[in-house]
């Protein structure tokens, strides 16, 4: 597949070209995101706003209402209690009524023009009088036989109060209006009724309904009851108001008000009943309505709604506004975004050519350099930040050619390094011997070797650490390994062999503030004894796999180099078959990870016990494998070696596997 290949005038335009419409993109892009965020933040406040002063104006309303038919109803029972008095204290023949009680019975009907229709004065004998548009009526009735009569005698609690019914006196039971009774005793000792017919809710036709929602408003006029088929709170419909009418009328659509939202008509159900008022969404006859109110004191309760879409049709509005808004800005952005495209073309094209020449003339020398040439330099000005990058060009190559001299060094340095040390463990009978150093870098300081090696079973090895790492540590470890090498041709016990290395190296490194610890081991298969001489390496530990516990061989001398005459002493303990002896540097303990923990001594024996029962290459392997899941992904800070020596069954030989090169 062929790649498509730009030359540096078109990656110029392109890349200016993104620089300059990226940033104008993403401001658009985010302008327009904060915009309908905006909007949306704003639409719903406003539809909240517009909902919660809905429910505000509409409980208002309701409690007007309330308050008007209350006081109303206040005013009617004064003035019928008013009437029951004077006709109380007139004199009365027995069963009758005298002629001069029109005037109080039409003054009662004068204080309420619209509302008051009839005044009725009823007897317990059954002799009336009623006035009805000016016209008095007196005749006689069977009081026991009137219903409404005898449910006032029983409904009357004491004399001085008024009672309320709900059709007049002389109507059936479907009318809307409302009759109020007095309950008072003649001078006879007989009771009388006194009644006036009244329409309580003419006051309410003068049109308080706000004026948004007149048209669309529903109100009710409710009692609160219990049903007779379930006995469960409900609302009796007593009169309702169409939506843009002034006049109210008896219930239209059943004589129940509710909603098929049970759990939030229980709580308005709730609310009246406790007498309280309130405001909420219900759904009414297939419609979300916003319910609003108001119990009027020991009567019935007002109840108005408002489509729920009426409500939000303000904020619909708004919301629209906004979202138009952001469709112009959008188009300004565009815009804008098209004129600046017109501009950076004509500035790339301009201003490629002089842009692309110092840069190829970089290039160029680049090329050449990765070729292995460092004699080319660039020889040009261009007096702007070009300058800058030509000169450190310039002066790069040269310092990049010792780099890579200096690499080539350290990569022989390297090669000599590992062939200093063993490349395969000594083949010892009755020794199972494996061992590995691993540098933090190219060349490192850790120094293990393999000394006096031979078939009679019997094994020196010898484990050291120079201070730091890197070249300067790697060079001393070589100084060690020589003098190791020659002094243990010589006879003497382990402690002579190391005081002698320390006489012949502090010299060497006495104003260098270099130093180097040495475990300087000997197994003696034939004896089964391991002797050591310590100078202030970490102790070498001996793992019993038939009681499990390791044994740490101490030793107490001093580092080698600080002091000439520092004096060493050897150790001896005896070893069994199975034992399992384990050298190392403290590159594998103290190897940390990123959470600040290290490796520790315990890890390593842990692993050493639970893999005894593998030849000592595969434990290697094993301790080196644990400690890099350890390590992970943080890289290697220090040198490393291990060496682990088992000591075999009599008879038992592991196969001698060839040590890995040194990484």
């Amino acid at each position: 597949m062929r790649t498509l290949k730009l030359t540096i005038r078109w990656k110029y335009f392109t890349t200016l070209l993104a620089l300059c419409l990226f940033p104008l993109l993403v401001i658009t892009l985010a302008s327009h995101a904060g915009i309908t965020q905006i909007v949306g933040i704003i639409s719903q406040d406003t539809r909240s706003a517009f909902k919660e002063l809905s429910q505000r104006t509409l409980l208002q309303t309701a409690q007007t209402q309330a308050l008007i038919f209350q006081r109303t109803r206040q005013a009617i029972e004064l003035g019928l209690l008013e009437l029951s008095k004077e006709a109380q204290l007139a004199e009365l023949e027995q069963g009758g009524f005298p002629a001069d009680m029109f005037q109080p019975m039409a003054a009662l009907l004068a204080n309420f023009p619209h509302s008051a229709k009839k005044v009725v004065l009823v007897s317990e004998s059954g002799q009336s009088m009623s006035l009805e548009a000016g016209s008095v009526t007196t005749e006689s009735l069977d009081a026991a036989a009137v219903g409404w009569f005898q449910e006032a005698m029983k409904n009357q609690r004491e004399s001085g109060s008024v009672s309320w019914m709900e059709h007049d006196v002389y109507s059936d039971r479907n009318s809307s209006k409302y009759t109020a009774l007095a309950v008072f005793k003649g001078t006879h000792g007989f009771k009388r009724i006194a009644a006036l017919e009244i329409d309580a809710l003419d006051k309410l036709n003068q049109g308080v309904t706000p004026a948004p929602w007149r048209e669309t408003t529903l109100s009710f006029l409710v009692e609160f009851g219990t049903s007779a088929s379930k006995g469960n709170p409900v609302l009796k419909i007593l009169a309702q108001k169409s939506p843009g009418s002034d006049s109210w009328s008896g219930p239209r659509h059943g004589r129940w008000l509710a909603s098929p939202d049970a759990k939030r008509m229980k709580s308005v159900l709730d609310s009246i009943s406790r007498g309280g008022s309130g405001a909420g969404e219900l759904p009414y006859m297939g419609q979300d309505y916003v319910w609003a109110w108001a119990p009027t004191q020991k009567g019935p309760c007002f109840v108005i709604m408002a489509p729920l879409s009426v409500v939000e049709a303000r904020s619909q509005q708004v919301e629209e506004t906004l979202h138009g808004y952001t469709r112009s800005t959008l188009i300004l952005s565009g815009m804008a975004a098209l004129a600046t495209l017109l501009l950076v073309t004509l500035a790339a094209f301009v201003g490629a050519r002089r842009f692309s020449r110092p840069l190829l003339e970089v290039i160029r020398g680049v090329t050449k350099v990765s070729r292995g040439d460092f004699s080319v330099r660039v020889d040009l000005k261009t007096g702007d930040e070009w300058d800058s990058l030509i000169q450190g060009f310039n002066r790069m190559v040269p310092m990049l050619e010792e780099t890579m001299a200096w690499r080539k060094r350290l990569e022989l340095a390297r090669e000599v390094q590992q062939n200093l040390l063993p490349k395969r463990p000594p083949k010892v009978n009755g020794l199972d011997i494996a061992a590995r150093s691993v540098s933090a870098q190219q060349v490192g300081g850790d120094y293990f070797d393999f000394l006096k090696a031979n078939e009679e079973q019997r094994l020196t090895v010898a484990v050291g650490d120079i201070t730091g790492h890197g070249v300067g540590a790697a060079l001393l470890m070589t100084t060690a390994r020589a003098l190791v090498r020659r002094r243990s041709r010589r006879d003497g016990d382990l402690a002579q062999i190391v005081s002698d290395i320390n006489k012949q190296l502090a010299p060497d490194v006495a104003d260098s503030g270099k130093f180097m610890t040495l475990f300087l081991a000997e197994v003696d298969i034939s004896k089964m004894v391991v002797r050591y001489a310590n100078a202030g390496h970490d102790p070498a530990m001996v793992y019993d796999p038939t009681n499990k516990v390791f044994e740490t061989l101490e030793g107490g001398g001093l580092i080698l180099g600080p002091f000439e005459s520092s004096v060493y002493e050897q150790y001896e303990t005896g070893i069994s078959p199975g034992h399992i002896i384990t050298l190392g540097t403290d590159g594998i303990w103290e190897t940390s990870n990123f959470e600040g923990k290290y490796y520790g001594k315990k890890n390593l024996q842990k692993v050493v016990a639970d893999n005894a029962h593998l030849p000592a290459e595969q434990i290697v392997d094993k301790v080196l494998e644990s400690l890099n899941a350890f390590r992970s992904p943080k890289v290697q800070e220090d040198d490393l070696t291990l060496v682990i020596i088992k000591i075999l069954e009599q008879g038992a030989e592991y196969k001698q596997l060839k040590l890995p090169d040194m990484v």
